[in-house]
């Protein structure tokens, strides 16, 4: 792609602060089963991605930018290759990916919240296959890992508690 030298030498100037972009609220229901029992995990997973270049912002090129449907395409396919273990795990998986699969992403940060759900009973007995949402409580990961294989990564869960 062509340069405009008047554009090159203006932008030389500017300081570039937050350059990163993702996908947010990728969807996923992912369902392990063991034997007549069936355990899930309902998840949401926003990624974000920083990369070395800045062509994108001052030339209009967009070559290095990963779409956002590979993205989700790249969530929900570690989900059913590797499962989800842990939230952490998880994150962590998805930061892996990003990195070592896309050489010019210098920084990938992975958010996950996980809806709770419960088995659902009758007289006081479980069923193997059957859950009830539960919004008492949201469970939260957040991990942000650097191409340089620095990891940082937070762990909360969240707690509603309803008034009686």
């Amino acid at each position: 792609m062509a340069h405009d030298s008047s554009t090159t030498g203006y932008n030389k100037h500017v300081e570039f602060v937050r350059t990163r972009y993702g996908k947010n609220a990728v969807k996923l229901l992912h369902i392990r089963r063991e034997g007549k029992h069936h355990y899930i995990k309902e998840i949401q997973v926003d990624v974000e991605l920083s990369l070395k270049t800045r062509k994108d912002y001052l030339d209009g090129d967009n070559s290095d930018i990963i779409p956002t449907d590979t993205i989700k395409n790249s969530v929900h396919a570690l989900a059913k290759l590797r499962g989800i273990r842990t939230l952490e795990e998880f994150s962590v998986d998805v930061c892996d990916h990003f990195l070592s699969s896309f050489k010019h992403v210098t920084r990938a940060k992975v958010n996950i919240d996980e809806a709770h759900w419960r088995r659902l009973e009758k007289n006081a007995i479980e069923h193997v296959h059957a859950f009830v949402y539960c919004p008492e409580m949201v469970r939260f990961c957040e991990a942000e890992q650097n191409q340089n294989g620095e990891l940082k990564g937070l762990n909360f869960t969240r707690w509603i508690k309803k008034q009686q």
